[in-house]
């Protein structure tokens, strides 16, 4: 993941040099042509069931849009959570300016080890199983817990990436389960490249999320630097969904997306949940993963599950 700064300049993780933001930057919606048959968002059936063409739309286009995953009640103790951990962050917490100013941008890992909202979330809340659902995939294990705070007039977009580049997990079933806590419009939602979690080769190389930051030694193996955005667009068709709280995105690790700026005066918060399937296998990269999670009891290519990564069905 990348952040750019309001010079129009990114940082590429590792080199210390920067690029113009059009080497990586997201269009907003508004300005972006929507596909012609874009899909709809879908709603759980009796017994939190998973219609199958949302199934459908997972596997095919690499993101679902799932309604109200959340009720008021859950949403509103999360968004409790989101910001007590914005005021004092956890260890892996992040900061890019100060709460309440304008700008303010924070992402946390691991929530669930410290608020009680998002042990809920990671345990109870019926969302691994609807994972379990859409991957096909008999165990889920967890990759981490994930908070995203960005405040009202924020100039901190979000590039075009792939989750997988930061990740220390190989394999197809691994997903972002993504809940909206506020309302989210177009204007400032996610927006997906229809189906680029199926266009193979190497994962991109990883960005640090702040223009001011590196890594020293980046994930390598299995990694390219990224074709610019046009290459994407003239392939693959952006989707989108406004939000509501408590609905989902729900997407691949592999799947591209990206964010325009938070041109509201509200500030837009969500939680999510990284997960993977049976078919995931560990990399032992000596590179630093983002967070900067390994389990040396594995070896490369042993499934993850374990100690430091809890199965959780």
């Amino acid at each position: 993941m990348t952040i750019v700064n309001p010079s129009n300049q990114l940082l590429v993780s590792g080199h210390g040099d920067a690029m113009t933001q059009d080497a990586y930057a997201v269009t907003p919606a508004d300005r972006l042509v929507p596909a012609p048959d874009a899909p709809p968002a879908h709603t759980l059936g009796a017994g939190a069931t998973l219609p199958p063409d949302a199934i459908r739309s997972y596997k095919t286009d690499g993101v679902v849009c799932l309604r109200s995953i959340l009720d008021a009640g859950h949403v509103a103790q999360l968004r409790e959570a989101a910001d007590a951990s914005a005021r004092e962050p956890g260890p892996l917490g992040y900061r890019i300016g100060e709460p309440g100013q304008p700008g303010f941008f924070y992402y946390d890992f691991q929530l669930h080890e410290r608020h009680e909202a998002f042990d809920w979330f990671v345990n109870d809340s019926g969302v691994p199983k609807l994972a379990a659902e859409l991957m096909g995939s008999p165990g889920i294990t967890l990759y981490y817990s994930n908070l995203f705070v960005k405040d009202g007039g924020s100039e901190i977009a979000s590039p075009w990436h792939e989750d997988a580049s930061y990740q220390r997990i190989d394999g197809d079933q691994c997903l972002n389960f993504w809940v909206a806590l506020d309302t989210i419009p177009a204007a400032t939602t996610l927006i997906f490249l229809r189906g680029s979690h199926r266009r193979g080769g190497p994962v991109h190389a990883p960005h640090h999320f702040d223009p001011d930051g590196g890594y020293d030694t980046a994930l390598s193996w299995n990694r390219a630097p990224a074709p610019p955005p046009d290459n994407f667009l003239a392939v693959h068709d952006p989707i989108w969904w406004a939000l509501e709280p408590g609905d989902a995105l729900v997407f691949n690790h592999r799947t591209l997306h990206g964010a325009p700026v938070n041109s509201l005066p509200s500030r837009r918060r969500a939680a999510a949940l990284l997960l993977f399937g049976d078919d995931a296998s560990y990399n032992a990269d000596p590179g630093t993963s983002d967070p900067p999670f390994r389990d040396d009891s594995k070896t490369h290519g042993d499934h993850p599950a374990g100690e430091v990564f809890p199965r959780l069905i």
